[in-house]
């Protein structure tokens, strides 16, 4: 979804809300007009940025196997799944998934030395850079993005909990409702921590492209290792409660 198509969309988001002294929400009660702007932002906000999170981990996997041959890494990474919360445990499935697939494309190969030779000239610098700034500016908009989102939803909860009480709304709703907060900022983790995995994985194969010969990597690794870092300082931001 593009900024302009956002920002509409929370424009007219407001101007419904603007409406109206008072709204019935779906809890049940009849929420102050604030209220009811919150929420929608809330949810609004971490759904776009649900797809936001994915559409990384998919410029990540472009990555990943850009930066080594047969596509071995992003098959590794997707075969991983988004359940491991583990950063440590991410990338050792990613990086055993590695090993396993490299084994298997080269020993038993009567040509294996051959193609071991040839991986010096299978990393395109150039692709891998196009890829690795495309991930650089969704991780940017993420950056910008996640503050404000985590904030919509901590502000809604609060309003809530304000609400529950004054008995206004039932701890029922009010815990159906953070739940489904909980498992919002689960699903941003879990693709954050896969992501994570990836970046570090990239960088490795970079690492071993350069130790086979290959040059002109160095920005490349210095990339995909920043990455790693920007990706694993978002999801520490991300409280689960």
């Amino acid at each position: 979804m593009s900024r302009l198509t956002r920002s509409v969309s929370v424009f007219v988001i407001f101007a419904i809300a603007g409406c109206t002294q008072s709204q019935t929400d779906g809890f049940g009660f009849v929420a102050r007009q604030n209220t009811g702007f919150e929420t929608q932002v809330a949810h609004y906000d971490v759904v776009a940025l649900t797809d936001q999170t994915a559409h990384l981990d998919v410029l990540m996997q472009d990555v990943v196997r850009k930066s080594t041959r047969k596509g071995i890494a992003m098959g590794a990474a997707v075969g991983c799944g988004l359940t491991v919360l583990s950063a440590s445990n991410a990338q050792n499935c990613v990086a055993g998934a590695l090993v396993g697939g490299a084994t298997g494309g080269i020993i038993g190969n009567a040509a294996g030395k051959r193609d071991v030779a040839r991986r010096v000239e299978l990393v395109s610098a150039n692709a891998l850079t196009k890829s690795i700034r495309k991930t650089n500016d969704q991780m940017e908009t993420i950056t910008i993005d996640l503050p404000r989102s985590l904030a919509a939803q901590d502000i809604e909860l609060a309003d809530l909990a304000r609400e529950k009480a004054k008995g206004n709304i039932s701890a029922d709703a009010y815990d159906e409702r953070l739940n489904q907060v909980r498992a919002d900022r689960q699903k941003l983790v879990e693709a954050l921590t896969m992501t994570a995995a990836q970046a570090k994985a990239a960088t490795k194969n970079l690492e071993h492209a350069t130790a086979q010969g290959q040059t002109g990597l160095d920005w490349h690794m210095s990339a995909t290792n920043q990455l790693a870092r920007d990706v694993a300082s978002a999801r520490s931001q991300i409280t689960l409660f």
